[in-house]
């Protein structure tokens, strides 16, 4: 599986760098699974106080990746409504607020 966010720690502070740079860091669902995984990790951790979210090559990120998203039978929305809700849930649970 290709590493697509890496995570580095500085002492208290994890640096979680999205690493699709040929894509301009935007996200596939692929993407979505390693950047919440990595999230619902940190979010657990001791010791990590602060999070700085950047991104590899010319650009932060930028969104969804339209090509990955345009191949949903029902069309490019679809793709991210049906894929981020359920990763929103996954961390929100994980991280121990779905029980509130």
């Amino acid at each position: 599986m290709e590493e697509l966010v890496r995570v580095r720690r500085e002492g208290e502070v994890a640096l979680v760098l999205l690493n699709r740079p040929q894509k301009y860091n935007a996200f596939d669902s692929e993407m979505v699974e390693q950047f919440s995984t990595s999230l619902i990790t940190l979010a657990v951790e001791e010791g990590v106080k602060g999070l700085v979210v950047s991104g590899e090559g010319k650009a932060f990120c930028a969104g969804g990746d339209l090509q990955w998203a345009s191949r949903f039978p029902a069309g490019s929305p679809s793709g991210f409504i049906n894929w981020l809700p359920v990763s929103i849930r996954r961390f929100w649970k994980s991280a121990g607020w779905g029980s509130r």
